[in-house]
Order: C-alpha cells, then sequence, then structure tokens
C-alpha cells in the first residue's frame, strides 16, 4: 500500500506539478501582457473566467471523490485475497474457492460502479472545460467587435481601441486560459497525489500507544528475570468482557512456571501482556520490580527468548535463521545452543549442516527439527526470560518428546532462565516447578503438579489431568486393538520388516536428491502451463481478450462517437475564430455576432 502511494506522489510531484508550474507561468506572463496593451478589454476578458474556475473546480472535486472511493474499494479487496491466498490450503481443503472468489469481487464490482461513475463525470467536466474554453473565446471576440466599432478609447495607447489591440490582448489572455486548460487534465494526477500523500503520512506520523525506543524509558543494564503481574486488568477492544480479571502471579527468577487452562482464559493475553504488545487497563507488570511501563522495550525483548506453537523459519540457511536471536554469534555458539535444544543431531545429519536451506517457512525440516531450530535461535539469544507458547502442541509424540527433553534442559540445568510455558498437553508440564490455573480471565488454582491434584480435588486442573490421562488410555487402546487383530503372515512381515529396514537405511542426501527431483518436475509442470497459457493468449490477441472485459460495448460506441464529435469541433472553431477576425477588420458586428453565434454552437458540440 505505502509503495503505491510513494509511486502517486513521485508523478504528481514530478512531471505532472511542473507542468502545472508551468502553466501558472504562462497564465501570469499572459495576464501582464493583457493589461499593458489594454486594460480595460482585459478587465472584460477576465470576467469571463470565473465559468472556468467554476468547471475546473468541480472536475477536481469530482476526480478527489472517485478516487477515494476506488482506492478504498481496491484496499478492501487486496486485504481479502491476501488472507484467502495465505490461508490457501484452507481454502482448498473446505472447498471455498467460489466463495473467496465472490468475496474477492464484491468490493471489486463497487470500484467498477464507482470507476464508470467517475471517469462519466469525470469525462463529463474535461468536454465542458473545453466548451467552456471556446465559448470564452466567442464572447471576448464578440465584445472585442464593439469596443472597436463604438470607438472605446484605449488609454495606454490614448488613442481608440484598433483590430491589432483586440487580437494582441485577447491573444494574452488566450494563452492565460490556455495555461488552464493545460493544468486541468494535471490535476487528475496531483489530486491523487495528494490523497495518497495523505494516507502515507497518516502511517508514517502514527505515533504508537507503546514506543520502542522511549528516551525516557530505563535501560536495562543486568536483568534477573523476575516477572511479576499485579491485579492486572485487561479488555481488548473488540471484546466486552475482561480477557484477563485482576490476576496477579508472580513468575519466580529461574523456575519454569506453566500457565493452563480452556481456551479463552487469558493464557496467551499474558503472554503479550509480558512481551508488551499491550499495556494492562489496571495493575501493573513488574520486572525486577520495575513497571515494565517505565523500562526501556528495545532492552528487555532483546533479552526475552520466544517460541510458538508454529516457529517462524525464514527461506535462508540454519545459521542465518540463527543470526536472528544474535547477529553476532560465533559457530560455537551456534552449536552450543543447538545443543542445549537438543538439536545437534539434526545439524551432525546433514549434509551441509548449519549452512542448510531450510526451505520457505522451514519446509525442508520436520515439525520437530523446526520447532528445536527455533528453540535453539531462542537460546542463542542467551535470553533472561523464556516463552513457550503451545510449543509442542503441533508435534507427534516423538517430536514432542524430543522437544520436550530440550525444556527439561532448562530445568535440570543450570541455565537460570525464567521460563513460561504455555501447553494444553499436561504432560509437558508435569514437572514444572509451579502450575498456574486460569479460568475466564482469573487465577483460579496454583501450585506444582502434586499440590494441585492434592489440594484442588475435583478443580479445573485435576478434570483437565482425568480428560487427558482417558484420551491417552484410548489411544493406547486404540494401538493394541490394531496390533491385535493384524493376522499377517510371515512373508509379510517379513517383507514388512525388510521395507523399515531399507527405510531406516536410506539416507539422508537420498531423501534430499528425491524431494529436489519432485520440486524440479513441479517447477517443470509449472512452466510447461505458463507457457501453454502465454500460447493461448497470444493466439487470441490481448486486445480481443480485454475487450471482453468492457462490456457493455454500447458505452464504448458511444464514447468513440463522442470523441468524434469533439475532434471535429476544434477545425470547425478556427474557421469561425478567422472569419470573426476578417469581419472586425471591416467592423461588420452584425456579420461577428452571426459567426459568434456559430462558434458557441460549436462550444455546446464540444460539451
Amino acid at each position: 500500500k505505502i509503495s503505491k502511494e510513494a509511486s502517486a506522489i513521485q508523478v504528481a510531484t514530478g512531471e505532472k506539478a511542473a507542468n502545472i508550474f508551468f502553466a501558472f507561468t504562462m497564465l501570469i506572463a499572459g495576464a501582464v501582457v493583457s493589461f499593458t496593451m489594454g486594460w480595460k478589454f482585459a478587465l472584460v476578458t477576465v470576467a469571463l473566467f470565473p465559468l472556468l474556475f467554476l468547471v475546473l473546480s468541480f472536475m477536481i472535486i469530482v476526480l478527489q471523490m472517485g478516487f477515494k472511493k476506488q482506492e478504498q474499494a481496491f484496499k478492501a479487496s487486496s486485504t481479502l485475497a491476501e488472507q484467502a491466498l495465505n490461508s490457501i490450503k484452507v481454502v482448498q481443503a473446505y472447498g471455498q474457492e467460489e466463495k473467496e472468489d465472490e468475496r474477492f469481487c464484491e468490493p471489486l464490482e463497487e470500484a467498477r460502479k464507482s470507476g464508470i461513475k467517475y471517469h462519466f463525470i469525470s469525462s463529463l467536466a474535461y468536454g465542458m472545460n473545453n466548451g467552456i474554453f471556446m465559448l470564452i473565446f466567442a464572447l471576448a471576440l464578440f465584445f472585442g467587435a464593439l469596443f472597436v466599432t463604438e470607438g472605446i478609447k484605449n488609454d495606454i495607447r490614448d488613442r481608440d481601441y484598433t483590430p491589432g489591440d483586440i487580437i494582441a490582448v485577447f491573444f494574452g489572455m488566450m494563452f492565460a486560459a490556455f495555461s488552464l486548460s493545460l493544468a486541468g487534465p494535471n490535476f487528475k494526477s496531483v489530486t491523487k497525489g495528494r490523497q495518497a500523500a495523505y494516507a502515507a503520512l497518516q502511517t508514517i506520523e502514527r505515533v504508537p500507544n507503546i514506543i520502542i525506543d522511549d528516551e525516557s524509558a530505563k535501560p536495562l543494564d543486568d536483568l534477573k528475570g523476575e516477572i511479576k503481574f499485579q491485579d492486572v486488568k485487561f479488555k481488548y477492544k473488540t471484546r466486552k468482557i475482561n480477557a484477563l480479571d485482576g490476576v496477579t502471579i508472580n513468575f519466580e527468577q529461574g523456575k519454569v512456571t506453566a500457565l493452563v487452562g480452556p481456551s479463552g482464559s487469558g493464557k496467551s493475553t499474558i503472554v503479550q501482556l509480558m512481551e508488551r504488545f499491550y499495556d494492562p487497563d489496571e495493575g501493573s507488570v513488574l520486572i525486577d520490580g520495575e513497571d515494565l511501563r517505565n523500562v526501556n522495550l528495545r532492552d528487555f525483548r532483546s533479552k526475552v527468548g520466544y517460541v510458538g506453537q508454529e516457529p517462524v523459519l525464514f527461506n535462508q540457511t540454519i545459521r542465518e535463521n540463527l543470526y536472528y536471536g544474535n547477529p553476532e554469534a560465533t559457530e560455537d555458539d551456534m552449536l552450543e545452543a543447538c545443543k542445549k535444544a537438543n538439536a545437534a543431531k539434526i545439524i551432525e545429519r546433514l549434509p551441509e549442516g548449519l549452512d542448510t536451506i531450510v526451505g520457505a517457512q522451514g519446509g525442508q525440516l520436520s515439525g520437530g527439527e523446526k520447532q528445536r531450530i527455533a528453540l535453539a535461535r531462542a537460546f542463542i539469544k542467551d535470553p533472561k526470560i523464556l516463552i513457550l507458547d503451545e510449543a509442542t502442541s503441533a508435534l507427534d509424540r516423538k517430536n514432542e518428546q524430543e522437544v520436550q527433553e530440550a525444556i527439561d534442559n532448562l530445568k535440570n540445568g543450570n541455565l537460570n532462565i525464567t521460563t513460561i510455558v504455555i501447553a494444553h498437553r499436561l504432560s509437558t508440564i508435569r514437572y514444572s516447578d509451579k502450575i498456574v490455573v486460569l479460568k475466564e480471565g482469573k487465577v483460579v488454582e496454583e501450585g506444582n503438579h502434586k499440590e494441585l491434584l492434592k489440594n484442588y480435588k475435583g478443580g479445573v486442573y485435576s478434570t483437565l489431568v482425568a480428560k487427558q490421562e482417558k484420551l491417552d488410555d484410548d489411544q493406547e487402546e486404540s494401538d493394541e486393538s490394531l496390533d491385535g487383530n493384524s493376522d499377517e503372515s510371515a512373508d509379510h512381515k517379513k517383507r514388512v520388516h525388510k521395507t523399515s529396514t531399507m527405510r531406516k537405511n536410506t539416507s539422508f542426501n537420498e531423501e534430499v536428491k528425491s524431494k529436489k527431483e519432485e520440486a524440479d518436475a513441479l517447477d517443470e509442470d509449472i512452466k510447461k502451463e505458463k507457457d501453454e497459457l502465454i500460447a493461448q493468449i497470444k493466439k487470441k490477441g490481448y486486445f480481443k481478450r480485454l475487450i471482453e472485459y468492457n462490456q457493455p460495448y454500447w458505452l464504448i460506441v458511444v464514447g468513440l462517437i463522442s470523441s468524434g464529435i469533439q475532434g471535429m469541433t476544434m477545425p470547425v472553431f478556427a474557421v469561425f475564430y478567422v472569419k470573426i477576425l476578417f469581419a472586425m477588420f471591416e467592423e461588420d458586428l452584425e456579420l461577428i455576432a452571426w459567426y459568434c453565434f456559430g462558434m458557441a454552437c460549436n462550444c455546446a458540440l464540444s460539451c
């Protein structure tokens, strides 16, 4: 959006602004010449100009309104398109392609209707501008003939007005008027530039409520990592109820604190307040006893590590992804961070090690591998606070266990990191130092695993544990049932065992090669389809293809006829103009009046 607005600003402040300045100087020069040659007739001519100014003002207002409506419609459609394309797998999985297409086309239809109306009115205004310009010529020449035939005195020349004086003054004012006509089309681009500049400056000059580099904030020299929520209340602007309602939690330094509770209980909101993406409505978040609002936010975030449910890895090497955690990290630092994150084996078995490209969104790695690399990126910051927001919820049991071992290193090692864990799978937080149970934005239970089961029998945590254990038991029974009901033959078992052994013996290089071949084949198919589409378009012709989108066709016919008529009016105008000049020298007022009437009719056709 900003890029498009910057482009419109560049056009408006470049050639178009220069054209308007050129027209303005021509206007001044023409007016000076006219008033020094005969001020009386010049004043008469100037009295006719308000008509032209009214039309120009009308045209500018119409252009401004039309551009604004179209921009809003295009913005809405582009937002919908971006949302659908970013979630294209979900759209296809639910078969919602047609619905998304309809949603995308709705604002475009509004833009089309607005565009037709806006271009019709702007074309009408442009025609009126030309027509009134010619009408001013006709009236000016008629009044000039009156000056000559009636013997009105030219005070500057100290004699009566002659046809030469009228022509000199008239041409001076004509160039002045022509400059306005020249400036008219450029006002469209300037109007777009003004609208774009306003929108861009609104974004650029927006002052956020939370300033990351607040000069008045206190720098963090030595962060210990103790966090305390003190009677915190918070409500999202789009919701009517509080997301947090009087929450008081103490996250002890170097300890692992887990947050559990049903969906919507406020777990993620606590994390967002802890990262200071929002400020609490009431209460305070304290970091080492200091209100987070008084702390330099950049300093604070540089000491906080975060790993979410869906880790974000850039389409670069593992090394470059780790640099996001610490741009000054050495290779030894990276290997140590990978070891802490239980990701050292991943690096060892990759042919290119840390220089392996992970692919878009980390697509070349499994879910567990991505999660562990993301965890290593958090460790390499040497954080004092580590936030794990459902870091294992999207993983299978094997990957979950591997990532969980890395998390357990925080508790068993001497890293002294204050760790906040959000989890739905209670097995991942069973050994946490403290578990805080939330419900409807309030802390309802607190303690370690054993204390919660003992002190809150039948409580929220006990209920969640019972449900989790039942699900695990059902899963185990299902697995045993599948094993018991299988009556595979010995040969089949051997084949399965042999296949399994072959799969285990398949090297990582072969897997990478296979993926590369699949990707190359896919690229080849896409290229082939693209070439076929281009060949089809060329065969059909671009113009013929585009003309289908310009229905109804009768509007095109009307536009062509109108353009032809307006084009013919200029030569006809020239004929009348010469006739009037000759009649002026003969001082034949009646003939001049008829020619001026003919010119006025020509003006009406031009409109």
